[in-house]
């Protein structure tokens, strides 16, 4: 049987924004639910063991958006993160943030080896670790 596939994407219909997951197909069969949050949220609930993996991708506003662009879509984050870790699976959040965190580290979400100066993005996902204890590990 040659390997397929699956896309799941929740986007506008700008060719803007947007959010996509590639799974093959073994991994593309043990998928128990899929939210499209937003334009710029997806949610996707993986069967594993020992515990099932809840993966929620995104793709942030940029530093040119408005705060209340910008707010909303940290908000989303909170109701989905919060929604989710009630549950006692393995939580990844992850996608494009647009952010710089800057090389200075913060308690233990982040450490100081990253580049650049952080910047209002950065500032933004390192509050949003903070709140649902996460730590960034890939800049």
């Amino acid at each position: 049987m040659s390997p397929y596939f699956k896309i799941l994407y929740s986007g506008g219909d700008k060719k803007r924004k947007g959010v996509a997951l590639i799974f093959r197909s073994h991994v593309a069969e043990m998928i128990q639910s899929c939210e499209m949050v937003s334009e710029r949220i997806i949610c996707v609930k993986i069967k594993a063991k020992p515990v099932d993996i809840i993966v929620v991708q995104v793709y942030a506003p940029t530093n040119d958006a408005t705060r209340s662009e910008i707010d909303n879509f940290y908000h989303e984050i909170y109701d989905t993160v919060k929604l989710q870790k009630k549950f006692q699976d393995c939580l990844i959040l992850m996608g494009d943030f647009n952010a710089k965190v800057g090389d200075k580290k913060e308690e233990d979400i982040v450490g100081p080896f990253s580049l650049g100066l952080r910047n209002d993005n950065g500032q933004s996902l390192i509050e949003c670790c903070q709140r649902h204890n996460l730590m960034i590990s890939n800049t």
